[in-house]
């Protein structure tokens, strides 16, 4: 079946939800949940708290306040630094490999961690938590990517802007990371299995498991999702 346009297929609008159904619930003030501005497409990620459409954890990312944020992103910068050759940026390919190795996908673990927090209705969670346990699912993962990188771009260890973008066909939704230099030119990050790193025109014939255009990308580049 082929669908003339991403909406036809592909929700993005997860935040917008979010945003909603807190509103209505009379939990934001000026737009701020518990004081944190919320986390979606092309915002800030420092500072912020990531909701789900429905109730679920939300997860707190503070740089400043992280126990362990500081430390990765050292490491991350040395490892960068002694990479020689590699086929991606060399600061997004070390983070890519980095969060891989330092947070598995495991949906399992991840709901005990949201469980014993009592964080399952919109209960804050710091995403230090799941970093210091070694697990968690797209969204965490997409999160701790995303400080890092965007961590990179204030400190001019790599130009550009980061964002966490997530969207859903159905009943399943997906979050990754998507990172824009001046040029235009435009990387995906996707932490969970099985894993992609490349440019947003490779991701149409090289990434399994998802389709990462934006509607305004699939405009811009004359091309339409066959499923």
């Amino acid at each position: 079946m082929a669908f003339e346009t991403l909406d036809q297929l592909f929700r993005w609008d997860h935040t917008d939800h979010g945003r909603m159904r807190l509103w209505f619930d009379e939990l934001l003030q000026q737009g701020y949940y518990c004081g944190h501005h919320l986390i979606g497409r092309d915002t800030k990620i420092d500072k912020g708290v990531y909701i789900g459409q429905t109730s679920r954890e939300a997860i707190v990312v503070d740089f400043t306040s992280s126990v362990f944020l500081s430390e990765l992103f050292e490491e991350a910068k040395e490892r960068c630094e002694l990479i020689r050759q590699c086929r991606h940026p060399p600061f997004l390919e070390t983070v890519y490999h980095l969060v891989r190795e330092r947070m598995r996908y495991d949906e399992e673990q991840t709901m005990k961690i949201i469980t014993q927090e009592n964080a399952k209705m919109d209960g804050l969670i710091s995403l230090d938590r799941f970093i210091e346990a070694g697990v968690g699912v797209c969204r965490h993962q997409a999160l701790f990517a995303g400080i890092l990188m965007e961590k990179a771009t204030e400190e001019f260890i790599v130009p550009g802007r980061v964002s966490v973008d997530r969207n859903s066909i159905g009943y399943l939704a997906h979050a990754w990371d998507r990172f824009t230099f001046p040029s235009a030119k435009t990387y995906i990050l996707n932490l969970s299995p099985p894993g992609y790193i490349g440019t947003l025109e490779d991701s149409m014939k090289e990434a399994r498991g998802w389709y990462f255009l934006r509607p305004e990308d699939e405009k811009r580049l004359g091309v339409r999702y066959e499923g």
